[in-house]
């Protein structure tokens, strides 16, 4: 089966498009709209075993990429999700790539997700379906926060060098 792809829209959060964290994956978590959530759970009606969760901020799923994956027998390297800055449109179409900007939680994106099958260890002949990151677009970025190191946060630290 060819690969197909769904595109997911909703607010992002804890996104890492540069970084592999530390189960090997560049990862992501999505507070999906209506739509998409009705995406996710047909889905998994197809037995694709990302988990839709809940919290303050409604249903949200984790999305991610491996650093490599196996092809054929084969352990092979695989790029990290592309970024785009929606509000950048190109004249041929597509839109400029986002490199080098931290994207805080919240951002309003559109994850564009692989849906491919592979097979199940243990069971010749047998097939699971699932999704991969491939790509993200930024529509609204708001801008990640570092949290200042203040005067409380000096005297707190203080001597937890010894």
């Amino acid at each position: 089966m060819a690969t197909d792809y769904v595109f997911l829209t909703g607010k992002g959060s804890w996104i890492r498009p540069e970084v592999v964290n530390e189960w090997g994956k560049w990862a992501m978590v999505l507070h999906p709209d209506a739509a998409s959530l009705d995406t996710i759970r047909n889905l998994q009606a197809e037995g694709v075993k990302n988990v839709i969760g809940k919290d303050d901020d409604g249903y949200f799923v984790r999305l991610s990429r491996p650093a490599e994956a196996k092809f054929q027998g084969q352990l092979k390297g695989l790029r990290p999700p592309f970024v785009f800055d929606g509000t950048k449109p190109l004249p041929g179409g597509g839109y400029a790539p986002l490199v080098g900007t931290a994207i805080g939680n919240g951002s309003d994106v559109v994850v564009k997700m692989e849906v491919y099958t592979h097979g199940i260890k243990g069971s010749p002949g047998k097939k699971a379906k699932a999704i991969r990151w491939d790509s993200i677009r930024v529509d609204n970025l708001i801008p990640f926060q570092r949290a200042d190191f203040d005067e409380t946060m000096g005297l707190s630290v203080e001597g937890l060098d010894k």
